[in-house]
């Protein structure tokens, strides 16, 4: 009976040893913020984008940045241009988010 209780709490211990020494370091890593493209240059960059893409340069699309994040207002004719307005800002580094405020003709505005 004693060989039996012995060899559970054995391996109880030798888990519990490597689980929570086996993971330690001395080491300390800091992670530096990226850093934050500043709203005009987003902006300008996002324009050159639609005034580029087939699909939306007829249209006028505001874009205004804060901190990383990016809104868009106007209309636009199909939700293929809604959505690809969209997918152009996200390819701009240091996005962090698409507010995506463009209308179709005769949808109701806020």
């Amino acid at each position: 009976m004693k060989n039996t209780l012995v060899c559970p709490l054995s391996t109880i211990l030798v888990v519990a040893t490597v689980l929570f020494t086996g993971c330690t370091t001395d080491k300390v890593m800091l992670l530096e913020p990226k850093p934050m493209p500043d709203s005009p240059s987003v902006e300008a960059r996002a324009s050159q984008l639609f005034s580029a893409d087939p699909l939306l340069k007829k249209f006028k699309i505001l874009v205004n940045t804060f901190q990383g994040n990016v809104m868009l207002d106007g209309v636009v004719d199909s939700e293929e241009q809604r959505q690809q307005a969209t997918k152009l800002v996200w390819t701009i580094p240091g996005v962090r988010g698409v507010e995506n405020n463009l209308f179709l003709p005769g949808e109701k505005q806020p």
